[in-house]
Order: structure tokens, then sequence, then C-alpha cells
């Protein structure tokens, strides 16, 4: 089934990138410049999306709308602002990347009734190095893998955030994010105190404040032994699994439980 294109989201593209006014437009042209590279290199069974950058749930760094929005635009791709402030800019890039996948199993594969992610949808994002569970919590296989060696092709090593205002937050807040030292998941913290001091619990580290997206260390949540690396294998869903179980095998370093994260201020 060819991708369905429409005029209006080349419009709506044009108008971001136009937009001089706009706190994200350099944010909005970057995602659209690795939508299209995703696109054209993974040979994805999409067109051109409507992204949307905005306030979405907590803990929910983006989503794609099935069907039409209430603009009646097709492939809408969120991203939330808090995510491209928090996170790596190359997790940002991966949470696009995700999306876009879920545009094209809308327009070429089969979406699971009661499993959002299912089979299809998880099998095609690790052919890519995406590794994603059951809720659509997603991981990294390390390197060298088809995501991670798409930066290695344009020369890139971490793709930072562009910005017209780096030192910028949410909505111009004043509130500063700080991390502690958990790894692979620091608990991030906003506050408008300067000299603030706080240490964490769990890993007895203290906060410190969080660098600008991108300069962060990448999350790599699982080695190529525990990740049956495939290659795409063009516009088609066709793919094999990486072990004899029915269910999927990928296992999270940490459970899918949320763990309780104790912060002692000093």
């Amino acid at each position: 089934m060819d991708a369905v294109v429409e005029k209006i989201n080349f419009d709506l593209k044009q108008h971001q990138v136009g937009a001089k006014d706009w706190d994200y437009k350099r944010v909005a042209e970057s995602l659209h410049l690795w939508s299209e590279r995703f696109i054209l290199e993974f040979k994805l069974q999409t067109s051109v999306p409507a992204i949307r950058i905005d306030v979405l749930k907590q803990g929910r760094n983006g989503h794609y709308r099935y069907g039409r929005n209430g603009f009646g635009l097709r492939n809408e791709i969120a991203i939330a602002k808090a995510h491209l402030h928090e996170n790596n800019y190359r997790n940002v890039l991966g949470t696009l990347l995700h999306e876009l996948l879920h545009a094209e199993q809308q327009n070429a594969g089969k979406s699971g009734r009661r499993n959002y992610h299912n089979w299809e949808f998880r099998n095609r994002a690790a052919s890519f190095g995406l590794i994603v569970d059951e809720q659509g919590c997603q991981e990294y296989a390390h390197p060298p893998s088809p995501f991670f060696d798409l930066f290695d092709k344009y020369g890139i090593d971490v793709p930072e955030m562009p910005s017209d205002n780096a030192d910028s937050y949410l909505d111009g807040s004043k509130l500063k994010a700080w991390v502690c030292g958990c790894r692979p998941r620091p608990v991030h913290i906003r506050v408008a105190i300067k000299d603030f001091c706080a240490r964490c619990l769990k890993c007895n580290k203290d906060f410190t404040p969080k660098k600008p997206a991108g300069l962060n260390e990448p999350l790599y949540g699982y080695s190529q032994r525990q990740v049956e690396q495939t290659t795409p294998t063009g516009t088609g869903f066709s793919y094999r699994r990486s072990n004899s179980n029915k269910k999927c095998q990928f296992q999270k370093e940490q459970k899918s439980e949320k763990v309780r994260k104790t912060v002692c201020y000093l």
C-alpha cells in the first residue's frame, strides 16, 4: 500500500520552519530533517508527518495519533516539550523514529487491537536497534545498529538540539533541571534555587545541574548479545524472531514496575 501524501502536511512543515517568532522553529526544522532521513534511509512506508511540539501527559515522551486529529490532519506525531529539555537529543530522535514506525504500521502493517505495540511493531523497531516492550517503553541496542549507524553516515557524533535560546526551559520557567547519579535512569527534578543541595537516597550521590540537551550520555539498555540485529528488509513487514519463544523475550534491565526513588533535601 502506498503511503498517503497530503499537501497540507507539506504546508504545515513550511509554516513551522518559517515561523520566526516560534521558540521551537529550529527544533521543528531539525525534526522534519531527520524524519526525511529516516523515511529515506530506512525505506519507511509513510510520508511527511504533522509534527506537534507540546506539553503531553507526564511520563509520555511522544505519541502518534491514528487516523486524523482534531484539525483533520493525518500522521500527527507529537513530541513532548519536557522530552526535548530533559533527554539526550539522540533519544528524542529515537522517539521520532518510534512514532514514524507507528505511521508506517497504520499504512502498511496490522495494528493489534489490544496491544498497541504488538509483535509486528516491536520486531520492526528491533530491526533498527530500538527495543520496545509491550507498554511502549523504549531502550536502544548497543551500537552498531542501523539507528546509530545513521548518525555515523552523516558524520554526527551526538546530535544536539537546535535552539535559539539554549538556556530556556519549559514555557519560560525559571526552574532549572538537576539530576542524580542513578544509571541508566537518573531522577530529574526542577527547582528555582540557585544554591540547591540535595542527595538521592538510592544512589547516594548529590544532584548536579542538568547538562544541555544533547550532551548527556546515551542510554543503552541492551548489548548485541541480548538482541539479534537484523537489517531492514525494504518496504515489507517480514521479520524473524531472535529466539524460539512465542512471546517477545526483550526484557529491560530494570523491572517494568515503577521503582520509588526518594530524594533527601540537605
